[in-house]
């Protein structure tokens, strides 16, 4: 049994999981590692199925580096200056 992958990031086991989507007629499915403390992704593998004149094909990116995905966080609301009394 192999080791669960760690966060580079916060030192945290990562979880595998795995998500497809439909964009026009392209079929994509990808695996990728996410963090669920900081909620960074390392992307695994990249599946996609397209169809090209009538023929069907199933384009394979595996992505042996782990690209990491850090994720973004929303700017933080700056509060108007306080009034003086």
């Amino acid at each position: 049994m192999s080791r669960p992958r760690i966060c580079p990031i916060c030192k945290t086991p990562m979880a595998y999981i795995q998500e497809s989507e439909a964009i026009g007629g392209e079929k994509r499915l990808t695996r990728y590692y996410k963090c669920p403390a900081c909620g960074a992704k390392i992307v695994d593998e990249v599946l996609r199925v397209v169809r090209v004149n009538g023929e069907v094909r199933i384009i394979i990116e595996q992505n042996g580096s782990g690209k990491l995905i850090r994720p973004q966080r929303a700017p933080r609301r700056r509060l108007p200056p306080r009034k003086a009394r």
